[in-house]
């Protein structure tokens, strides 16, 4: 789902493309409605402030889409666990947008399994 998403930014898409790849409904996490799981899939802009336009989200993004462009940072952000649990792991990556596509910004790969002692 987070790859998904990443592989659709290059300017020109939207913000409604990049929202495309994930789930269409908010019974994919057990929800009924969007505002429940807003959180569970999100992107935001990162700038001056950690979460700033554009938002990218299911409702907003297909009412108000935003296009992509050069020089914008932005964060996506996923969840996943168990259907209707409250646990889960929630992974973030931040890309910039680039003429040709993307760069991925975030140094620790999501793809390798961190361990947390407890």
């Amino acid at each position: 789902m987070l790859w998904d998403a990443i592989g659709v930014i290059k300017p020109g898409k939207t913000t409604w493309d990049v929202a495309q790849k994930w789930p269409d409904s908010p019974k994919h996490w057990g929800y009924e409605l969007w505002p429940d799981v807003f959180a569970l899939a999100v992107g935001h802009g990162v700038g001056i402030s950690l979460h700033e336009f554009p938002w990218i989200g299911h409702e907003l993004s297909r009412t108000k889409p935003v296009k992509l462009q050069e020089g914008m940072v932005i964060a996506l952000e996923t969840w996943y666990g168990i259907k209707g649990h409250k646990d889960g792991v929630r992974l973030e990556d931040m890309v910039a947008v680039t003429k040709d596509g993307y760069d991925l910004l975030t140094e620790w790969p999501v793809d390798k399994l961190t361990e947390c002692w407890t």
